[in-house]
């Protein structure tokens, strides 16, 4: 008998809205062996998180259920609360989300203590766990001081301080810089492997993951569409945007036998089939931003008097008509920076100038009217209404926003009327980032802020995003996003800075920033490297290696 199982699974919320039937999910059947690796994608609101929650009891969703999930032999219902609290482990998306102590060691303990077991057995454990994951240096630190990679290996480790059966991850990278996500992953890999617990796995970008999944499941409007293998997954896909950039140039060859879907089987690939390129030079000039939007000159600033300067001496300029992309490790200042641009936090010294004005000469609220608006990295922040229609209707000076401004707005962004009529915590990740957006668009602001936009986010919705901020930066507005997407980044930045240390020690156009950069750069200009240097997407990846394989008619040396 299989380890997990899940037979003609059907799900509705109370309020049963029109996908799949009044389902969100609807006959789901799957099964998996102990020690498996099952990868979930899907569209943002497929299904996927509705699915996670379903397999860990104590936060199942409230609604409808019906067939069955057999765990290891028993309805997963009937197993006791301790042994669900111990076996079935589960990391959410947000770092800070699980957090209820407020040092490493303490929230180590936790799960442990409340599971009953000895001193000994719990010291014996954190000891353990902490040399597994590397925590030996920060484990009598407090949670609050930890960087976002660092916080979600905490909640990790966490969680594998009960030896959980069953690991449940729900896009736990999605916070995270390329390097933290790639460590990551390394870990959960090495969970599987060495501990033989289950992993489930719920992400949007699956480069890391997909090779190393046993199997693929895929979801769409509460429907499986495919569960299978991933090189049968990748034979019979019918949308490309849940794969990776290997197995996407793979694909677009028709090979009968490929090889791992890793970059680096791709690079091995392009090696073997093409001659290389003469590299494209570029020089070390700046972009020569003027700063006509936003302008921070020698800015440091520290969150207590006596405290490390979180901001240190940075420079930074945007300006009017175009995209800036600011990138750089979990707890480098990037997040900071933007509540000083928005007047949230106060500079120790250097200055900030917004539209052409000292930011201290704007009186209280005039920096909000119709000037900038700012999205936080929690959109739920922005939501004080009932229902999402309510909320985003109402206009800060107390009238209703032209609803059918409203609904353009939201068709843009793919945001459906049904939805509208939810509470801001009854929609998935994406769809309140989305919702979050036409609050924020509808203020029609000349500087837009958005920390971490594609947080939750699939491929389709990306690119609706991606469209949506071209178009309003061809309007004339400054459009400045924080975010680790770095493919996001090149298909969507004109500028590119990243910040080290609270200083910005790069600020480039995005084509000249992604090709000089190993680790700050897309999968695409990776393999590409040496061979097709002028690419920066998997699409222009893919049309090179297409076009110059027609050329020479077989694409072998």
């Amino acid at each position: 008998m299989a380890f997990i199982e899940c037979e003609k699974l059907n799900f509705s919320y109370p309020y049963a809205d029109d996908k799949s039937n009044g389902f969100a999910l609807h006959d789901i059947d799957f099964s998996l062996e102990q020690g498996d690796f099952l990868l979930i994608c899907g569209t943002s609101g497929s299904g996927k998180s509705t699915l996670l929650r379903l397999l860990k009891p104590g936060i199942s969703p409230n609604g409808r259920l019906d067939g069955k999930i057999i765990y290891a032999g028993k309805f997963l219902n009937d197993l006791p609360k301790t042994a669900s609290a111990a076996e079935i482990g589960y990391v959410f998306q947000d770092p800070n989300a699980a957090y209820v102590t407020e040092k490493v060691y303490s929230e180590l303990a936790f799960l442990p203590q409340n599971l009953g077991l000895s001193p000994e057995t719990i010291e014996l454990r954190i000891a353990e766990i902490s040399a597994f994951f590397g925590l030996e240096s920060i484990i009598g630190s407090d949670i609050c001081n930890l960087s976002g990679g660092q916080k979600q290996l905490v909640n990790l480790a966490a969680v594998m301080t009960a030896y959980p059966k069953l690991l449940i991850l729900d896009e736990p990278t999605s916070q995270l810089d390329p390097i933290s996500a790639e460590r990551f992953c390394e870990i959960v890999l090495r969970i599987q492997r060495e501990m033989g617990t289950t992993i489930i796995v719920s992400e949007h970008n699956t480069e890391h993951f997909f090779n190393f999944a046993d199997k693929i499941l895929h979801l769409e409007n509460g429907r499986q569409l495919a569960f299978d293998t991933p090189s049968k997954f990748v034979k019979n896909a019918a949308n490309h945007d849940f794969l990776p950039t290997s197995a996407k140039l793979f694909s677009s060859f028709k090979l009968d036998n490929c090889p791992a879907f890793t970059t680096s089987s791709a690079m091995d690939f392009v090696r073997n089939h093409y001659k290389k390129d003469a590299s494209e030079q570029f020089n070390d000039d700046k972009n020569h931003l003027n700063g006509d939007a936003v302008k921070v000159k020698n800015a440091y600033f520290s969150y207590t008097r006596r405290g490390k300067d979180v901001i240190d001496g940075l420079d930074f300029n945007a300006d009017f008509g175009r995209i800036h992309a600011i990138c750089g490790a979990n707890g480098s200042g990037k997040t900071t920076l933007f509540k000083l641009i928005s007047g949230l936090k106060t500079l120790r010294d250097g200055k900030i100038y917004i539209d052409g004005k000292r930011i201290s000469s704007y009186k209280s609220g005039a920096l909000y009217r119709n000037l900038i608006a700012s999205l936080p990295q929690d959109p739920h922040d922005i939501f004080i209404c009932e229902s999402v229609k309510e909320d985003i209707s109402a206009s800060p000076d107390g009238e209703k926003n032209d609803f059918e401004t409203v609904k353009t707005l939201c068709k843009r962004l793919n945001i459906f009327e049904n939805l509208l009529d939810l509470h801001p915590y009854d929609l998935s990740g994406g769809e309140i980032q989305r919702a979050a957006l036409v609050k924020l668009l509808l203020l029609d602001p000349k500087i837009l802020l958005l920390d971490e936009p594609t947080k939750g986010l699939d491929k389709q919705c990306k690119r609706q995003l991606s469209s949506l901020l071209k178009e309003l930066a061809a309007e004339g507005k400054a459009i400045i996003f924080i975010t680790h997407d770095i493919d996001f980044i090149a298909e969507t930045a004109d500028d590119v800075t990243l910040i080290f240390g609270g200083k910005a020690v790069s600020s480039l156009p995005v084509r000249q920033f992604i090709m000089q950069n190993s680790v700050y750069t897309s999968a695409a200009s990776r393999i590409g490297r040496g061979y097709f240097d002028k690419t920066m997407t998997d699409s222009e990846l893919i049309s090179s290696a297409v076009s110059r394989k027609n050329e020479r008619g077989d694409g072998d040396e």
